[in-house]
This record gives C-alpha cells, structure tokens and sequence, in this order.
C-alpha cells in the first residue's frame, strides 16, 4: 500500500509519520526546499532563533505536544501573556478576560436565539461592547490574532477557537525552534522528502491515483493526502469532480494575512513581556530565554489584517514598524521581517471562516473524497501548529478506512 503526501508542513508530516506506523509506504512531496511550511526556524544572533512563521503552542495543545514528546523534542515555556497583553500601560487581569469573553458568548447566543443574518467578529463586538469596542484589549487582541478583516469573519468561529478553560496563560515554543519537529518527523521517515516538487494536477479511479509535479514528474500511488494552504488548492487541476459540499465549504473561508518581525535587542534591554499596539492589530513580546531565569535579548512582533500591513508597509521591509517602536536593533544588526502574503506557497498566513461559514462545513473538509483526503488547519476551526498536527493524523485516518474497504 502506497500513499502520497503532498506538503512537508506539520499537517503533512503527522499524516506520513502516522501512516508509516501503520505499515504504508509512503512518499512526500513538497514544494520548497526545506520542511515544516509555515514553522519557520532561523538563528538570528548569538544562541537565538527567531520563529518566521508559528509561534505559540498552548497548554491545551495536546496532539502536538504528544508529538513533540515521541520524538523527543521539548517545549519550553515561552513566558509570554498571550491572552492578556499590556495596552496603554496596563495588562489585562484574569477576571477581566474571563469577564469580556463571557460577554462575547453571551451577546452572540442571544443575537443566534433571535435569527440574527450571520454575525460577524465585528459586529458582534460593537453590539456586545459598544461604540468603542475597537478600544476594548480583548477584542483588539482576538482581532489581531484572527489575521483578517473582522468585518469578514463569523464572529461564531472566532469564539469557537477560545472555548472557556483553555487561557491558562502557560504557552510554550519547542526547543530548538518549532521548525525542530517537523525536521525530526521527516528524518526518521522512511523515504526522504522530495524537495522542489510543486504539485499541479491529481488524478484518480478506482485502481489508484496519479500525481503530477511541475516537472511532469508522475507519482503513482493508492491514495493522496493534500495538505497544501487554501489558496494553493486553486492552482492544482483535480482530474475529477469535486462534490459540491466541499467547493461550497472551501468557498466560505478565506486567507488571513499577517508580518513577523524579530531582531536583537541592545545589551541588558528588556521589555513589557507582551505589548498589544492600542490602536491597531499589531503586537510584540520579549520571550523567555531557555535558562528560565533571563529574558531572550531579542524582540519580536506579529501584525495581523491586510490594512495593519498595508498601514507598516510591511511590504517594502520593517523600517517603518521599526520607526513605531521605542527600541531598535544595535548598529549593524538588521530586523528579519516575514511578510506571509508575498510567500509564494501560501499567499498568506493561516485559514479564517467567512461569514456564511456553517458548522457542517467541517463534515465536507474532512471527509474523503475516493482515494484523496485534504488535510492542513483550514480543514478544521484551530489555525495553530495543533490545529495542522490533528488534520493531519485524521486525514491518515480517514486514508486509511477508506483503503482498507
């Protein structure tokens, strides 16, 4: 039995580990040169690595951390009030996120009790917040996580992401960089990953299906797991029909954008440990270093929304979020800056869902089409690491059963 994978991101890689423990030959292909896809390692100074891409794994992150275990790469504490950041020179307590959050829930079950047309991130925070609710620390800090036009996006999804429980405020980052376990995953694989192997068109019967790269390079196999980003399933030609539910499900979300930018910070500085930018979705943080007792002489920042990017003209560089900044690198050290919307495999940052996004959405993502299963966090309502590890371990799954009938 033989299955291929197309995409060595974390979704990817969980898909081929788990396979490969279930007996499957199985062969990856991916179209960068390296593994890990939006888990993006990079030294950056003396003993520090900067994350380009994902960050943060939460305490209730646990497929990841599972699989972080197996392969034995630890997660260390990060240090960082993710969920409740300084704004205008104070942070937001426990009680108060708590307090804000329920008042979001609240405010859409009544709006969803009355039939209300599809509540969107923005509308539901102006009617439970009032006039000034892009003020309010917690909406602008869900806002800036969310990558997107708020406008745009089902307020239901949003709150769905942050159930009540899961702020324990104890996030982590892997060892090494988060680029650590997909590098792990793809070294004890049985077969090597092809790099440089864009997938442009798949093809299936009932005997199999077919593969094709960029190259004309053709993949046989018994089964195909597609783990590109959203926008990458429109550039590959299916040799077969689609059904319905599942064009319609993937036409109600959409692409978040989103910049990172990291670089050192002069010697002994340090910082708010978690800095939210009061007036637009943009934020930076000072990590915890390794030793548990000192701060990460590096600072980083993430912008989140086409019109927070467009606003730091994140496209020609840092220099002006730099400019916004009270601190800057030491002379000769540059600012490593991501923007994910000019990268050409994903053409922005991770999956939101739009406003006519419906619950049984999930049902068309995950379920295998023939000999083809998608994977990758767009098929689910987690845009995190843990989000593309469990997509992908289900995806194998669902692989599976269907090969097995």
């Amino acid at each position: 039995m033989k299955v291929t994978v197309i995409g060595a991101g974390l979704s990817g890689l969980a898909a081929a580990d788990a396979l490969t423990a279930a007996g499957v030959d199985v062969v990856v292909l991916e179209a960068r040169n390296r593994v890990g896809g939006r888990t993006w390692s990079q030294p950056i100074g003396d003993g520090l690595i900067a994350e380009r891409g994902a960050e943060f794994i939460f305490a209730t992150d646990h497929a990841l951390r599972g699989l972080a275990a197996r392969f034995e790469v630890p997660v260390i504490s990060h240090g960082v009030r993710f969920a409740r950041r300084s704004n205008m020179g104070r942070y937001v307590s426990a009680a108060e996120l708590d307090h804000t959050m329920d008042r979001l829930r609240r405010t859409l079950e009544r709006l969803e009790a009355d039939e209300a047309p599809e509540v969107s991130f923005e509308a539901l925070g102006r009617e439970a917040l009032g006039a000034s609710f892009e003020a309010d620390p917690v909406y602008l800090r869900l806002a800036t996580s969310l990558a997107a036009n708020p406008a745009a996006a089902s307020a239901a999804s949003v709150l769905h992401e942050y159930p009540p429980g899961t702020h324990l405020g104890h996030e982590g980052h892997l060892f090494g960089g988060n680029q650590a376990l997909s590098l792990a995953i793809a070294a004890q694989l049985p077969t090597r990953v092809r790099f440089d192997s864009p997938v442009v068109a798949i093809e299936q019967d009932r005997r199999g299906a077919l593969t094709t790269v960029s190259d004309g390079t053709e993949v046989a196999s018994d089964a195909v797991i597609l783990t590109v980003p959203l926008p990458i399933l429109s550039t590959i030609e299916f040799g077969f029909e689609l059904p319905a539910t599942l064009t319609d499900a993937l036409s109600r979300r959409g692409m978040g954008v989103a910049a990172k930018m990291s670089f050192e910070l002069p010697e002994g500085h340090v910082r708010d440990t978690a800095q939210q930018h009061p007036g637009a979705t943009w934020w930076t943080w000072q990590s915890l270093a390794p030793d548990a007792e000192h701060r990460a002489a590096m600072l980083t920042g993430f912008a989140g929304g086409p019109a927070t990017l467009d606003g730091l003209d994140t496209a020609s560089g840092p220099d002006t979020w730099l400019s916004l900044l009270d601190v800057s690198p030491p002379d000769g050290h540059d600012a490593l800056l991501t923007d994910w919307r000019a990268d050409p495999w994903t053409l922005g940052a991770y999956s939101f869902a739009g406003l006519h996004w419906r619950a049984d959405d999930l049902i068309a993502l995950q379920a295998p089409v023939g000999r083809m299963a998608l994977a990758g966090e767009h098929t689910g309502l987690e845009q995190t690491m843990n989000g593309a590890v469990v997509s992908g371990t289900r995806a194998a799954s669902a692989v599976l059963r269907q090969l097995d009938r």
